[in-house]
């Protein structure tokens, strides 16, 4: 069953609105279990003490926390608030827990939690003359996953926080680390200072987005695969019957990025046989075939062309005719790998095997456009937030990116790598 909010309330920061799904603990409730050494069954099930020693909030402590999948019907936020609620937290509570736009109360903002791992002490604060704990003084929210639309409802809550309890950015917001050393906020940490700037920026009413961290380099590829695998897949996109990733990975697989012999000599990158039907040039070598299960070597004479772009037109017409008709409009890559396979395109037993190695190791699906989307290779300085605002109108629809891409919601977006190619859907602007 899942947890159903006493109140729902609405907060408001500058121009920007919040809504908080609020399901006090209640000091009766008890543990019907030991749920660790400090909370015992029986004994209440949060701390039930009044927070700064006077009810009033010293500061704010920010957590990160892995995402979790989830039944149909509920999201993050809701489960992790369900388990503390139910005593399966190992003692830890917090004021909030936060996932995307969905934001969840636990605790009253007069009472401590447990969360810092930093006990009953205190240390000295920014403050001249302060002593602040973790667990005494602090609010605590907990920002699950690495989502940049959860990190911005973090930033917005604590500016609500800092304007309500007239704390300062700078010195009364802290991170978990602070108080225990513990990598964390694992994902807002890297840009700590342009988190902080956004909260201030909020109290304000004119903040953008916390700035996402620079793209890190992408798959180790060198400058000539790269542009062999844009060179391909732009033409691969000219025939919208045949994925492009089954192109690519068939492309990089035959000619070995564009370097083979067939490749350089006869601008052939598909190993195609040249049949009596066959009337353009020819290239005779000796290649490996499986004949009944085992490798032998023959010579044989391929399709040669006048350019690889000729070779990707004719390796286009050929799985466009009756023998590969499971190929053709095939949108599943693993099906579209396996297909080409079993229609007898090549004799190796793991042929299909190596295909779906090579879409999975390149992310050769983000080729795979559909009439009313582009491709965008990721190059340095670019994010997925400055993508979403050039050809989305916003940065905030940065995820819409993701799932066109076919990426999961909850990629991490400081593993954009430069080379990644991104999917984006055009005419999507907002005014």
């Amino acid at each position: 069953m899942f947890l159903k909010p006493d109140k729902t309330i609405t907060l408001t920061v500058g121009d920007r609105t919040l809504t908080v799904k609020q399901r006090i603990i209640p000091d009766s409730l008890r543990a019907e279990k030991d749920v660790a050494d400090y909370v015992k069954r029986g004994q209440p099930i949060k701390p039930c003490g009044a927070i700064g020693g006077d009810g009033r909030p010293r500061g704010i402590t920010v957590h990160n926390t892995d995402d979790i999948k989830v039944a149909t019907g509920t999201n993050a936020a809701e489960q992790y608030s369900r388990a503390t609620y139910n005593g399966n937290m190992r003692g830890v509570i917090v004021h909030y827990y936060i996932w995307r736009g969905e934001i969840w109360q636990l605790l009253r903002l007069d009472e401590r939690g447990w969360h810092a791992a930093d006990g009953r002490t205190r240390r000295a604060g920014r403050r001249a003359g302060q002593q602040i704990g973790g667990n005494m003084d602090t609010i605590a929210i907990e920002a699950i996953g690495p989502g940049r639309d959860t990190e911005d409802t973090t930033a917005t809550l604590c500016a609500w926080l800092c304007q309500e309890f007239k704390l300062d950015p700078a010195l009364d917001i802290w991170q978990h680390y602070d108080f225990s050393r513990k990598n964390c906020p694992l994902y807002i940490r890297p840009h700590w200072a342009d988190f902080l700037k956004a909260v201030a920026g909020y109290m304000d009413g004119k903040a953008p987005a916390p700035t996402p961290p620079k793209p890190s380099p992408g798959p180790k590829m060198t400058p000539e695969q790269r542009a062999f695998i844009d060179r391909v897949g732009k033409a691969a996109q000219t025939d919208s019957n045949i994925l492009p990733s089954l192109v690519l990975a068939q492309a990089i697989l035959e000619s070995g990025w564009g370097r083979s012999e067939l490749a350089q000599k006869a601008n052939a990158l598909f190993g195609i046989k040249a049949g009596s039907a066959w009337k353009g040039p020819r290239y005779e070598k000796k290649t490996a075939e499986y004949i009944d299960g085992e490798q032998v070597e023959i010579t044989a004479a391929f399709r040669a062309y006048g350019s690889w772009e000729e070779s990707i037109a004719d390796h286009a017409a050929l799985l466009r005719g009756s023998r590969y008709k499971a190929v053709q409009g095939e949108r599943d890559y693993k099906r579209a790998c396996r297909a080409v396979h079993a229609a007898g395109y090549a004799t190796g037993p793991d042929y299909a095997d190596k295909l779906i190695r090579l879409v999975e190791q390149y992310g050769l699906t983000a080729w795979d456009a559909t009439p009313g989307e582009i491709t965008h290779v990721v190059k340095q300085g670019d994010t997925l937030w400055s993508l979403a605002a050039k050809h989305l109108g916003s940065g905030q629809r940065w995820q819409e990116i993701l799932e066109t891409s076919g990426l999961p919601k909850d990629f991490d977006p400081t593993k954009l790598r430069i080379g990644t190619v991104l999917k984006i859907k055009t005419g999507g602007q907002t005014k």
